[in-house]
């Protein structure tokens, strides 16, 4: 089939109408055309002309407003396994360097500081320890559910908001433990705020990280609204 300008129009208009991660979108629109030419290939040879085969095929195919909401909902729930991914990889691993760094570059706070860390104050840090990994479990969980919905068939429209809500309370739970444990030490001690070099840049890090999985959170939820959104118009 040399000319494919009814399929083309389609998918531009299908194009359009979508939101997500470029690669993941281009192959949905490539196995779109894909189907599309085979079908239309397959009317041509029972009869129609090429312009009544591409029209038969896109309407077998199903109208770009139905198709939209369907592809937007896998484009929102690919968005969301890779936000949780990230998650997964990079809390753990900011933790742990930082917790590092502060080990090499301070050792004991006390002795280094001159300061005697007082119970209250423990209390801050063991939850900051602690909540990197409750983060981390939070999102596995929802990555392990969003798999096993997809592979038994649940409607991709019906999960394609839970990722982003499971990434935001899991990187929320971390910004509040951290910035509770930034205003204890605050009031306990200001002088731990001004640590050595490599802790400042321990520090960084996990502020561009932390601004990186804000930003996929907040792309999760962008991607995700317009499926539930033109969902709840079809019911």
């Amino acid at each position: 089939m040399a000319d494919t300008g009814v399929i083309d129009s389609y998918l531009a208009d299908l194009d359009a109408r979508l939101r997500g991660m470029a690669s993941t979108k281009a192959e949905l629109l490539a196995e779109a055309r894909d189907g599309l030419v085979d079908a239309a290939e397959a009317h041509e040879e029972r009869g129609l002309t090429p312009l009544d085969a591409q029209r038969a095929a896109i309407e077998e195919f199903g109208p770009v407003d139905e198709i939209g909401r369907e592809y937007q909902a896998e484009l929102s729930v690919a968005q969301g396994a890779r936000l949780l991914r990230s998650m997964l990889l990079a809390l753990p691993a900011v933790h742990a360097l930082w917790e590092l760094t502060a080990l090499w570059s301070i050792g004991a706070w006390d002795q280094h500081f001159g300061t005697k860390t007082p119970p209250w104050y423990l209390s801050f840090a063991w939850a900051n320890d602690r909540v990197v990994w409750l983060s981390s479990a939070i999102a596995l969980v929802a990555l392990l559910g969003c798999r096993w919905a997809a592979r038994n068939g649940v409607d991709s429209r019906r999960i394609a908001r839970m990722p982003a809500v499971a990434g935001a309370v899991a990187l929320g739970a971390v910004l509040v433990v951290e910035l509770a444990l930034l205003v204890a030490t605050a009031v306990f001690d200001p002088h731990r705020l001004n640590g050595p070099l490599p802790t400042g840049l321990a520090t960084l890090v996990s502020l561009v990280v932390a601004g990186r999985l804000l930003v996929l959170t907040v792309r999760s939820f962008a991607y995700s609204a317009g499926s539930r959104d033109e969902r709840r118009a079809t019911i």
